[in-house]
């Protein structure tokens, strides 16, 4: 799986182009054509007809927002149409974002049950429809950019809801638990850049903050204290705070690193292994810890590398 690449400079073109779903131009290979002619129309200053691709592409990531609001459900899109699917000529049994072309711009806006977003839709709309005739209608690149920042606001506004509640539902996690490979994921469901990357933050710090706090992880870091130990009576560890850091997740094999802070608690048995014998001494610290990740995304192996473990020194601790 590679992330597409886009040959322009623009950053707004190339914000509005991270929106789409990372399949777009193999599964949908006539969406090539608007994402060209959008580049080739922006680079020669025909910003109305920059404007007309850019809105093909906008309702292109609409019409996906709209699947995942129907949970990719067929019952539910078919209800939209209120046809039979056996007799409804406007509905394949395949699903796909262009179900909806079947439904004016304005109007398929209303399956996304997001109200307080239609207006700023159909402001969007409405300009397409000022530079779709011959009006006399010029516009200037400010005005083409602020198309597009409409655009983007709006799309942002929409996966901020449509894509947070749609991770979250039953259908998305059984799907996700069942499927080996991420690919599968991220095509079935029309995964954008933009939300694979929530995904893998979130599966990146989940899987960090698991093997962190389990105690086998630090496994030698307990057995060589200073003075040693003859065991762990008791053992609490936790995760105060992950952050991430990597260049790009272009690629089936992501690398990065992170920082933690690990709060430690161990009741130790010391002295001698006998508790008659010897006595308890507990350790209570926080620590900041840095390391590397690596994600092979089509085993979906994670594994994580510190840079390096603290030490427990107890002769340590009561120095001045």
């Amino acid at each position: 799986m590679n992330f597409p690449e886009y040959d322009c400079d623009n950053e707004e073109i190339l914000e509005l182009l991270s929106h789409l779903p990372i399949t777009t131009v193999d599964d949908y290979q006539w969406m090539q054509k608007y994402i060209d002619d959008l580049q080739l129309h922006y680079e020669k200053g025909e910003y109305e007809l920059a404007v007309i691709s850019a809105h093909m592409i906008y309702m292109f990531i609409i019409y996906c927002y709209i699947l995942k609001k129907r949970e990719f459900d067929l019952k539910k899109i078919v209800s939209d149409f209120q046809c039979d699917i056996e007799h409804c000529p406007k509905v394949k049994t395949d699903i796909n974002p262009y179900i909806y072309v079947h439904r004016s711009d304005k109007e398929c806006f209303n399956y996304l049950k997001i109200k307080e977003k239609k207006k700023q839709h159909i402001s969007i709309v409405s300009i397409r429809d000022r530079v779709a005739h011959c009006s006399g209608n010029i516009l200037e690149e400010v005005d083409f950019l602020e198309y597009l920042k409409k655009c983007i606001d709006n799309i942002v506004n929409i996966k901020n809801i449509v894509w947070e509640d749609f991770r979250r539902s039953d259908k998305f996690n059984q799907t996700l638990n069942n499927m080996v490979e991420w690919s599968d994921i991220i095509g079935i469901f029309l995964i954008s850049p933009k939300e694979f990357r929530d995904l893998f933050n979130e599966k990146c710090t989940n899987e960090i903050q698991e093997k962190l706090s389990d105690i086998s992880f630090w496994q030698d870091m307990i057995d060589n204290t200073t003075p040693a130990n003859y065991g762990v009576n008791d053992s609490d560890i936790w995760i105060e705070n992950i952050t991430l850091d990597y260049e790009n997740i272009d690629s089936e094999h992501i690398e990065g690193t992170f920082e933690a802070d690990v709060s430690m608690e161990f009741t130790f048995q010391m002295g001698a292994s006998n508790p008659e014998d010897g006595y308890e001494e507990h350790y209570s610290k926080q620590h900041h810890i840095t390391g590397s990740f690596d994600y092979d995304i089509t085993s979906d192996e994670f594994n994580i590398k510190m840079d390096e473990f603290p030490s427990i020194d107890f002769y340590a601790e009561y120095l001045p």
